[in-house]
């Protein structure tokens, strides 16, 4: 038969020799596929690690690869970063996967929304396609997109393909429409660019440009190229007509 399951059903952790210095542990009895080299949890399993810990409903688990196929609620949880989803993989010794189905990373102070997300952790990085939100508490500011990527080290990120960004400046919501928005720099000097067909929406504030600089942290907004806002564009048409 291909599955062999365990005959000692007290059975509740097996050890896997990561390297020379430390083992994860995963808790719970496992049915074994010996065709397949794969360990399957079908109740709500746990594997701690030094570094991390996960926890999932249901796991496969492959020797060979050292990758866990999860289904079902799934949460990650590193030394600087958290992972949440209800399907995905997980390379258990690199620490690097890809998540769906309500997946949500964590990270650098962010929290990385979309329909499926790209982690890791030794190159510091993320990525998220389709339905892309990364949500920046701190700054108050939400950037929407449909694909994204996230570099730690650099503490920046790049969202394109209809990317919007939303900013509470002076107790309002500023809205920035572009192709391309790049965020980057530390908390207190965060920086906004966005490029190609950039439109910007505030209650008492429209404007078009091919590129912009906004400095979060003074609110101060620089429309390059196409400087005009609605408002300057009628003042101008205006006195076109009037010259």
């Amino acid at each position: 038969t291909d599955i062999d399951m365990f005959k000692d059903m007290t059975y509740d952790t097996l050890n896997k020799q990561v390297d020379g210095n430390h083992y994860s542990k995963m808790k719970l009895q496992p049915a074994y596929f010996i065709n397949e080299n794969k360990y399957r949890f079908i109740s709500e399993v746990k594997i701690e690690d030094p570094e991390y810990i996960l926890k999932s409903q249901q796991l496969d688990y492959y020797t060979e690869s050292d990758k866990a196929f999860f289904y079902g609620k799934t949460t990650i949880v590193g030394e600087e970063y958290n992972i949440y989803c209800e399907k995905g993989t997980y390379d258990t010794q690199l620490q690097k996967g890809n998540f769906q189905k309500n997946a949500l990373i964590f990270y650098n102070n962010k929290e990385i929304r979309g329909d499926s997300l790209y982690f890791e952790n030794e190159k510091d990085y993320a990525s998220a396609t389709n339905n892309i939100s990364i949500i920046d508490t701190l700054n108050k500011s939400v950037i929407n997109g449909h694909y994204g990527e996230i570099f730690k080290a650099k503490d920046s990120a790049i969202i394109t393909r209809r990317a919007m960004a939303i900013n509470i400046i002076d107790q309002d919501s500023l809205y920035i429409h572009a192709d391309t928005l790049i965020a980057t720099g530390q908390t207190e000097k965060r920086i906004l660019r966005g490029y190609y067909d950039v439109r910007i929406f505030k209650i008492d504030l429209r404007g078009k440009s091919d590129s912009l600089h906004l400095d979060q942290s003074t609110g101060l907004i620089k429309l390059l190229k196409l400087p005009l806002t609605r408002k300057e564009e009628q003042i101008f048409s205006a006195s076109q007509k009037n010259g």
